[in-house]
């Protein structure tokens, strides 16, 4: 599938994307939009893109404090509220409403997306994706967890994150079944990133950061559906939560998955969001 970098200028830098699939602005579905997880970039959700780009056009930008987006070293302009807004700038250069589809941070980015620009968006999919945290002491909690870890990020280098990274149980007690193609452009992308640019992620939309979204389920009207790998009890869980909140909205287990459930079973994810978007689109 081939692939084509872009920037879109903004008025605090540039949004860089990848754009696939489909090319005609006048006819055929509506676009997607496919954001990626903390630390990773558009490189790192390319194996999806690649699937849904045989039939979708299909846009993968690099969220702020990742990849090639450049939006300037203020807090302000990593807050999720301003990444939403950023999304939306994405999809208003396409001929309509875009789908979404987001993993993990890009899930949360996708729901406040959603959220505050309904407009731009036609359906959303979450992949182990979360409103947030609801309770205040535990989002205190995550505050001071995600502020140390931004400074040890700073402090000592992309590798030492990456060694730490994959220690956490979130991927210890679940499966690695990765694709060697997903596994390659992880290893690639995860080397290139800025250690300033992921801690100012941390610090402005880390869970514990950002405002929590629990309240505002109900006011989703996009066909939505969430996805959770089978064997990410947790997010799973709270998938189930969020399905039950939002009207209308499907929940599917991913099977031989864990948080990655995109990467470690891609056929599955992939044949779920079509089968979401052809009912999206015609209803």
């Amino acid at each position: 599938m081939s692939r084509t970098r872009h920037k879109l200028p903004i008025s605090t830098g540039s949004v860089s994307y990848l754009a696939m699939g489909p090319t005609s602005p006048n006819a055929g579905p509506f676009p997607v939009v496919i954001l990626h997880g903390f630390s990773g970039s558009a490189l790192a959700v390319t194996d999806l893109a690649d699937r849904l780009a045989t039939t979708h056009p299909v846009l993968v930008p690099d969220l702020p404090g990742h990849g090639h987006t450049e939006v300037g070293d203020g807090l302000a302009s990593h807050t999720i509220a301003a990444t939403a807004a950023l999304v939306a700038t994405l999809a208003g250069t396409t001929n309509g409403p875009v789908h979404l589809v987001g993993y993990s941070m890009g899930a949360r980015t996708a729901l406040r997306t959603a959220l505050d620009h309904s407009d731009a968006v036609a359906s959303l999919t979450t992949i182990g994706g979360t409103p947030g945290i609801d309770l205040p002491e535990q989002r205190a909690e995550r505050v001071i967890a995600d502020e140390a870890l931004a400074d040890n990020i700073v402090a000592n280098g992309i590798e030492w994150f990456l060694s730490h990274w994959a220690t956490l149980a979130l991927w210890t007690d679940q499966p690695m079944r990765i694709t060697a193609h997903a596994l390659e452009e992880l290893h690639h992308q995860s080397r290139e990133a800025d250690p300033r640019g992921l801690a100012r992620s941390l610090r402005a939309m880390g869970t514990g950061a950002m405002e929590p979204m629990h309240h505002r389920l109900g006011e989703l009207t996009c066909p939505t559906l969430v996805l959770a790998g089978d064997l990410d009890a947790k997010f799973t869980a709270i998938g189930q939560q969020m399905t039950e909140a939002i009207s209308g909205a499907s929940f599917q287990v991913v099977p031989h998955a864990g948080h990655r459930a995109h990467l470690n079973n891609p056929e599955f994810v992939a044949a779920a969001v079509l089968h979401h978007l052809s009912r999206a689109e015609n209803p």
